[in-house]
């Protein structure tokens, strides 16, 4: 395994990191299976604070067995908040719990609606491979 990371510029109280990382399986005994991790990318440390105010990394998980090759691409990205804008998410949302009640509703049961509606969108992006690999029953663990 591989993990670097170097201190791209800092400014007050925010650090910018680039980090790099590649993780692959040792080999398996009578198994000719690969798993390799690479990824990269930067993240934005606040001294300050303490924490991660923004991250931004993009790689690709690599399987390999035998004859067979999956490349599963990765992408991560978030960013920390402010407060402005957690406020305009409240005041939102509030906005539409009153809406909610001067209808009849019970806002409750939107956000019950919602939290269905999501999960089920997040469902039909679920993948549906079927490969020995991704099925062994083996604890693969990363090593270099």
């Amino acid at each position: 395994e591989t993990l670097r990371y170097e201190i791209q510029k800092q400014e007050g109280s925010k650090v910018t990191v680039r980090r790099s990382c590649n993780l692959q399986t040792a080999p398996i005994e009578g198994k000719n299976i690969k798993l390799q991790l690479a990824t990269a990318g930067t993240f934005e440390f606040d001294t300050e604070k303490g924490l991660i105010t923004l991250y931004e990394s993009k790689g690709k998980l690599s399987i390999q067995q035998d004859n067979v090759s999956i490349d599963l691409p990765l992408q991560v990205n978030f960013k920390l908040l402010s407060d402005e804008e957690r406020q305009q998410i409240e005041q939102k949302k509030q906005d539409q719990i009153a809406a909610a009640k001067q209808q009849g509703i019970d806002p409750y049961e939107l956000l019950t609606v919602e939290a269905e509606r999501a999960e089920r969108a997040f469902d039909r992006l679920a993948l549906r491979i079927e490969h020995t690999v991704l099925e062994s029953d083996f604890d693969a663990g990363f090593h270099g």
